[in-house]
């Protein structure tokens, strides 16, 4: 989150810290070594990054996060095991809001927005049709800004490092 005042800008830059819980549903072909997936997920969110500045309390959070994503990885043939990168469209209800007096009358800018995710995972087969997963991905759902009278600019980059696991069932 950036905040400048008609003058030298000032800067914070908080840790976003919550817990993301749903669902996904995907598609794999396997060739040989080689995975080819698809993936959809949908969470429900309590990521929120807060801060002060000169002017008060800001804050950005994520109430819900989804993404659609390919994925290309490898299987490993000795262990039921799979490393893959994946890529893709990201979706989430965001809400940024700061302090009334450095953006005048409307200091909170909420609604959905779109933007994209990449990263990378491992899975492993546990059991016949069961695995678990683990993955990162960093989700850049754009920026947002806003300005009042006296040219102040309070502006949100809306960026996450998301850390997931979980557990699949293959049909």
């Amino acid at each position: 989150t950036t905040f400048t005042a008609g003058g030298p800008q000032t800067s914070f830059h908080e840790h976003s810290a919550g817990f993301l819980g749903g669902g996904q549903i995907g598609y794999d072909w396997q060739f040989s070594s080689v995975v080819l997936g698809a993936v959809a997920d949908f969470d429900g969110s309590s990521l929120k990054t807060s801060g002060t500045a000169i002017d008060g309390a800001f804050s950005s959070q994520i109430d819900f996060l989804g993404t659609a994503r390919a994925r290309l990885g490898y299987a490993f043939q000795t262990m039921p095991r799979m490393l893959y990168a994946t890529g893709g469209l990201a979706f989430g209800d965001v809400k940024d809001s700061a302090p009334i007096s450095a953006v005048g009358p409307y200091p909170t800018k909420s609604g959905w927005r779109t933007g994209w995710t990449a990263g990378a995972g491992a899975e492993y087969m546990f059991a016949r049709g069961w695995s678990v997963e683990a993955q990162v991905l960093y989700v850049d759902l754009g920026s947002t800004h806003s300005i009042n009278s006296d040219d102040c600019v309070v502006g949100f980059k809306d960026r996450a490092v998301v850390t997931r696991a979980g557990i699949n069932f293959h049909f």
